[in-house]
């Protein structure tokens, strides 16, 4: 008999499973409990409760911790660089924007390779003022760089921050965002001032559009495009500060830690300048997902489409999956955002496909608006943009694009509200 991870019973770590609002709270049981033999797991404070109940089932954790205990001020937790802390593993939650949450599993070894390589590309103190979730692989690192530098960690409230009650001066430090966030801290204009004290300022978790990345580097704000995820242990390439005010564009050039080349589906390189799917090798790599099968092997070849140049510099392009094949053609869901944000008649867009007899797919944008002109308008201004293939042939005005708390497409959300126009307009058609 095996338990999660295909290991028997008796042989895993005990487990802590770990979810507070608090992320003080959550700060002060994770590095109390990293230096006990343990497997941490970390999950949204916002899982319904049916799926809460689905995640223990699964992980079968030896104990489930809520605490309200703060940190005392000035708490230092010693931990032995070389060995690292006991600390069997961390399952940190990915995946649950598509709705089947799944868990990465990171040792002390694969966090600590991410951080150094970090740190090697960023040379001294990695103090972070963090706006992100702890819970959250963005979140998490910026307390593993800032223990492994012996740096200043600062918990600051993202609420707070982008209303501007609460913007910390912390010069020379580090700050990690997602697209919303800065474009809603651009819409302040105090704002930018506050953003241009930092030493960098990553952006990642979601495609940045082309208007929002010129609107910062117009307003000199030392942004660093970049590029990772769960499964690497945060970023593996970044755009530096300098190189992105210089007009550079792109997620940049790979991290000390990591290689990063473009492949085809049989893992063949392709030419400089092509797309493929990326593929990633690190010691920072995960071990595989929990109750799945180990990953195998020195490297992971990603979903991600992106095309590299001669100087080792990444482009993004978007998902394999997310291509919507629409009469024999490919169209990338980003690059329609794109054009149709640079008309200027949206606030948010969101591009999907939906089934279709005559085409296969057709190409549907949902919008945030609240000027749009009508669909043959707006259809007509894109012309000069794409090709006619790439046009959304339907159009579909929400109130708010789904989200979640970093920033990612909600993809259940969003097909829920195509099935919902779906209904309205079989119901029109019939009445």
């Amino acid at each position: 008999m095996t338990g999660p991870g295909g290991k028997s019973p008796g042989e895993r770590p005990r487990r802590v499973l770990l979810s507070d609002r608090d992320p003080r709270s959550l700060l002060a049981s994770f590095l109390a409990l990293i230096t006990e033999p343990l497997d941490i797991i970390l999950i949204d404070p916002g899982t319904p409760g049916f799926e809460v109940r689905r995640i223990i089932d699964q992980l079968e954790p030896d104990r489930i911790q809520l605490t309200d205990d703060l940190p005392p001020e000035g708490r230092t937790v010693p931990v032995d660089l070389a060995t690292g802390p006991k600390l069997a593993r961390v399952l940190i939650q990915t995946g649950g924007t598509t709705g089947n949450p799944r868990f990465a599993i990171h040792t002390w070894e694969t966090l600590l390779a991410a951080a150094a390589g970090f740190c090697r590309a960023f040379p001294g103190p990695a103090h972070s003022l963090c706006v992100l979730p702890l819970w959250h692989v963005g979140g998490l690192m910026q307390l593993i760089r800032a223990l492994i530098t012996e740096a200043r960690f600062d918990l600051a409230d993202w609420k707070a921050v982008e209303a501007g009650t609460a913007r910390p001066d912390r010069e020379g430090a580090f700050l990690s965002l997602v697209p919303t966030q800065l474009h809603r801290l651009l819409e302040e204009p105090t704002a930018a001032g506050w953003l241009r004290q930092f030493r960098a300022i990553f952006l990642g978790g979601a495609a940045a559009w082309p208007a929002l990345l010129e609107r910062a580097r117009d307003e000199g704000i030392p942004l660093a495009p970049a590029y990772g995820m769960t499964e690497t242990a945060a970023q593996v390439c970044c755009l530096k500060p300098d190189e992105f005010l210089s007009g550079r564009s792109g997620a940049g050039r790979a991290l000390p830690h990591a290689r990063l080349s473009v492949v085809d589906r049989n893992e063949q390189p392709v030419p400089t300048g092509k797309a493929g799917r990326i593929r990633i090798e690190s010691k920072s790599l995960f071990l595989g997902y929990e109750g799945e099968p180990d990953r195998r092997g020195d490297r992971y070849v990603t979903s991600d489409l992106g095309s590299m140049d001669d100087h080792g510099y990444l482009t993004i392009w978007g998902r394999s999956d997310d291509a919507i094949n629409t009469g024999g053609e490919k169209v990338m869901p980003t690059e329609v955002e794109t054009a149709i944000r640079a008309i200027g008649l949206v606030e948010d867009v969101v591009v999907c496909g939906r089934p279709d007899p005559e085409w296969g797919e057709i190409v549907c944008a949902l919008v945030v608006s609240s000027r749009f002109p009508g669909e043959i308008e707006a259809q007509r201004q894109l012309a000069d943009l794409l090709a006619s293939h790439k046009i959304p042939r339907r159009w579909v005005l929400i109130e708010k694009v789904p989200r979640n708390a970093l920033g990612k497409l909600d993809r259940t959300r969003v097909a829920d509200l195509m099935g919902m126009n779906d209904d309205q307009e079989r119901n029109r058609r019939d009445s």
